[in-house]
């Protein structure tokens, strides 16, 4: 067994194990917010008109390799997109800033940096502040050959997004199960720059296999955070590189806690995935080309649509419409250029839809295949810890993978794309003006053993989907 499955099947939930909570220290809860001691310089106002549709630009957008280059405003854009501050409540006294990607809890694990040179500001390695919408600048100069060497790419725009996430804001709350939602909550903010880059025709990859401890060293990274992704925009070429690598001396940042809950299990079972050369890296796994697809229904504009997402809970439990069944179908079914081949798996639990029987349904690569007919709502509800808003749902989307015969990279990967083809079914929905919400909290085995699956298949995440 190697030690990812070990780590996946040490965090399962039980009928025992939630009945024995851990303390949560609210007098330690970890900012949200990693700010940085220098430099920052104001981004302009995120667009929320005149995208394309949602729909037109996950199916249908065009991609151009005329012009690689990003302007000032579509960084500041492509930074809203992924980490940007879309609402702010308050509760009891305290402010809360919700995020343009959703994130298990709100503790926002995830960090955006980026490389970006030949604007109107000077070269160099960037951190996103979300909290005023600006760039810090924490190391300038042309870091390109270095990030080259890194990630095992040839980079051709002016930008490279860097995504990490630094594990004890997740683990304040959920402990060793943490690392599941760190990379689940980075595969929401990676599709949300994906889908931006899309809208404005830019073609692009998620690199998530590099040389990690490079990476983490030149980061100036310790061992509660780590670089999970990079999106490279324009090239899709594949390169290895020798260049040799220096840690940049960033300036100083606040700290994420008085007393920070760092687990060394997490750190572990996160190293053990790590490629060491660009030797052992995939290409770059592109979509082939298709003919468009028909999308006879209208939607909102991507930027609308992120900025406009919400987990919502308030289900209706009314009909849905056939239509949004095989669109969702369709959208399970569409690839995403990255480094590694697909390994998810998607079932779907469907109630009360429009000319479509109750039933489970195993999503193959044309077609939804009727599994077991009637109504499961009840049983799905029960199953992800009595979360009862899951029984008022149309579709329950459980994403499955093999996990046996996994590597600990192939884990990230998996956990990734669950993240990724996540936030395609919360923005498919907001766009829509349905509500959707993802579930990373369920009774591992008891859920596997519902749905029957192979002996090597594990459910990972569930996303909801529902009239409001």
């Amino acid at each position: 067994m190697n030690r990812c499955l070990k780590y996946h099947l040490d965090t399962v939930h039980t009928y025992e194990s939630i009945r024995k909570p851990h303390f949560i220290n609210w007098n330690d809860y970890p900012s949200p917010f990693k700010v940085y001691n220098t430099t920052s310089f104001k981004l302009p106002p995120f667009p929320t008109e005149n995208s394309l549709p949602f729909l037109k630009a996950f199916f249908n957008g065009e991609e151009s390799l005329s012009s690689q280059f990003l302007s000032f405003e579509e960084i500041s854009a492509l930074c809203f997109a992924m980490n940007g501050i879309t609402k702010i409540e308050t509760f009891g006294t305290e402010p809360f800033m919700f995020r343009s990607a959703p994130s298990a809890g709100a503790l926002y694990p995830f960090e955006l940096y980026l490389f970006i040179k030949r604007l109107s500001v000077p070269d160099g390695i960037y951190h996103y502040q979300p909290l005023n919408h600006s760039l810090e600048l924490l190391s300038e100069g042309d870091y390109s050959k270095e990030l080259e060497s890194i990630f095992c790419i040839e980079l051709n725009s002016n930008i490279l997004p860097i995504i990490s996430f630094i594990h004890p804001r997740s683990a304040w709350k959920y402990r060793k199960r943490a690392y599941r939602y760190c990379l689940l909550d980075c595969g929401h903010l990676l599709f949300n720059g994906l889908i931006y880059l899309k809208s404005i025709k830019k073609p692009a990859a998620v690199i998530s296999q590099f040389c990690d401890a490079k990476a983490n060293s030149f980061m100036n990274f310790d061992k509660t955070e780590f670089v999970a992704a990079a999106i490279n925009i324009g090239s899709t070429k594949r390169k290895n590189f020798s260049t040799s690598i220096t840690p940049i001396k960033f300036p100083s940042s606040s700290q994420i806690a008085q007393n920070p809950i760092i687990l060394k299990e997490i750190a572990e079972t996160h190293t053990e995935g790590n490629i060491s050369s660009c030797k052992d890296v995939e290409p770059i796994h592109l979509k082939s080309s298709t003919s468009k697809v028909d999308i006879d229904t209208a939607s909102l504009a991507v930027n609308r649509t992120i900025f406009k997402r919400r987990s919502r809970r308030n289900f209706t439990a009314e009909f849905l419409e056939e239509k949004f069944f095989y669109l969702t179908v369709r959208a399970l079914n569409t690839h995403i250029n990255s480094d590694w081949k697909s390994r998810i798996n998607a079932l779907i639990i469907a109630t009360n839809i429009k000319n479509i029987p109750d039933g489970i349904y195993r999503i193959t690569d044309k077609e939804a295949v009727l599994l077991s007919c009637g109504n499961f709502s009840e049983e799905i509800a029960y199953l992800s810890l009595g979360q009862s808003f899951l029984s008022r749902a149309n579709l329950n989307i459980i994403f499955c993978a093999d996990l046996v015969n996994s590597t600990c990279h192939n884990y990230r990967e998996i956990l990734l794309e669950a993240g990724i083809k996540g936030e395609i079914i919360y923005l498919l929905a907001e766009s829509k003006n349905l509500g959707a919400c993802g579930v990373g909290a369920f009774f591992d085995i008891d859920l596997k053993e519902f749905l029957n699956l192979k002996a090597e298949e594990y459910p990972v995440y569930i996303v909801s989907i529902g009239t409001i």
